[in-house]
């Protein structure tokens, strides 16, 4: 307990100097086009690129959490569905990483399709052990719902309301557009 862990120091890495450089990458690249509209990571968007930087170290954290979890449950089995939904999701972020640093026109539609598909990690991965421990140990629907726990429910709404709002902006804001979609054509 007396030294940190790698985690750790991706959690300090991720916390201090990315959001710092992504701040002053941002607030360099702040410039008006020849229309006179605002284009680059200012404003409200160096607030998602700083969440997109973020979002892998995250998620990698639950996967470790689900790793150290499936050590410690009789049916460890039961969370490599989780596993593999939340690895799709590490890689497609990364993807996302790559479109946001070189402006593609494609990056608006990565940031929604992958806030849907992180949004949907819960209910799948709650369906998917729900319907697996009915079908394979008869475990009646009503006692294996609870892992659908009010926490859980209130955690994924939390989440998923802020995220919504994000995606709003990304489909409607100007200066996504003039930054993403006119600058690469």
């Amino acid at each position: 307990m007396n030294s940190f862990s790698i985690w750790h120091w991706m959690v300090v890495l991720g916390i201090v100097v990315l959001p710092i450089s992504a701040m002053i990458w941002g607030h360099c690249n702040n410039r008006r086009n020849y229309s006179g509209q605002l284009k680059g990571f200012g404003g409200w968007l160096i607030i998602i690129a700083v969440g997109v930087w973020l979002a892998p170290l995250r998620n990698l954290g639950e996967i470790g959490q689900l790793l150290a979890a499936s050590d410690k449950m009789p049916v460890a089995h039961l969370l490599d569905v989780s596993f593999i939904l939340s690895a799709i999701l590490v890689i497609m972020q990364i993807v996302q990483i790559v479109m946001m640093t070189k402006r593609s026109w494609r990056f608006p539609s990565m940031f929604v399709f992958s806030s849907f598909f992180a949004v949907a990690i819960v209910p799948l991965s709650g369906l998917w052990m729900v319907g697996y421990l009915y079908t394979l140990y008869n475990v009646p629907v009503d006692v294996s719902a609870n892992i659908f726990a009010r926490e859980v429910i209130a955690e994924w709404i939390g989440g998923t309301i802020p995220l919504m709002i994000w995606m709003l902006y990304i489909v409607r804001s100007r200066r996504v557009k003039n930054t993403f979609c006119l600058g690469s054509l």
